[in-house]
C-alpha cells in the first residue's frame, strides 16, 4: 500500500518526506555503533579496560533504544505516508481490523483531519489486483474537500 500511496500523492504534486524515518534510523544506527564499540573494547582490550567506557555506553544504548521505541509508538504509529507540497504537509495513517476487511484511513492536512472508513474489497478486483483509480479517488476527494 505504501508504494501505491507514494504514487497517488506524487500524481497529486506531493513529494514524500522521510524525516520520521530519518530520525529513527539515526537513533538506531547510533545505538548499534555504541554496541559495536562496546563489544570491540571488551573483546580487544578486556573487561577491566572497557569497564569505565561500558558504564556510559550501556545505559546510553538503552536510552537510545527506549527513544526509538517511543518514537515508533508515539510519532510513527500507523503512519503510511508523509508528504509535502509547498507549505502544505499531508500525513496518511492507516489501521486495519485483524482479521477483517475494514480499513480506516486518516488524512491529516496541516492539522485538519479527515477520516475514511472503507473496505479492502472496495479497491481490489476479483483477482486480487488493486484498482488504482478507485484507490486514488479516495485521496483526491479528501484533498479536494480540504481545498474548498
Amino acid at each position: 500500500m505504501t508504494t501505491i500511496l507514494t504514487q497517488v500523492f506524487k500524481e497529486l504534486g506531493y513529494t514524500q518526506d522521510h524525516s520520521l524515518l530519518d530520525v529513527r534510523l539515526a537513533a538506531g544506527y547510533a545505538s548499534v555503533i555504541l554496541a559495536a564499540a562496546s563489544f570491540y573494547l571488551d573483546y580487544t582490550f578486556g573487561f577491566d579496560f572497557a569497564r569505565p567506557y561500558l558504564v556510559y555506553t550501556v545505559p546510553l544504548f538503552f536510552v537510545l533504544e527506549f527513544f526509538v521505541s517511543g518514537w515508533l509508538y508515539f510519532k510513527e504509529r500507523n503512519v503510511a505516508y508523509v508528504g509535502k507540497k509547498g507549505d502544505t504537509k499531508v500525513t496518511v495513517s492507516t489501521t486495519a481490523a485483524n482479521p477483517g476487511v475494514d480499513y480506516k484511513i486518516v488524512v491529516d492536512v496541516d492539522g485538519g483531519k479527515k477520516t475514511v472508513d472503507a473496505k479492502f474489497n472496495d479497491w481490489f478486483d476479483f483477482n486480487g489486483f488493486i484498482v488504482y483509480s478507485k484507490f486514488a479517488g479516495v485521496f483526491e476527494a479528501l484533498l479536494e474537500k480540504k481545498d474548498q
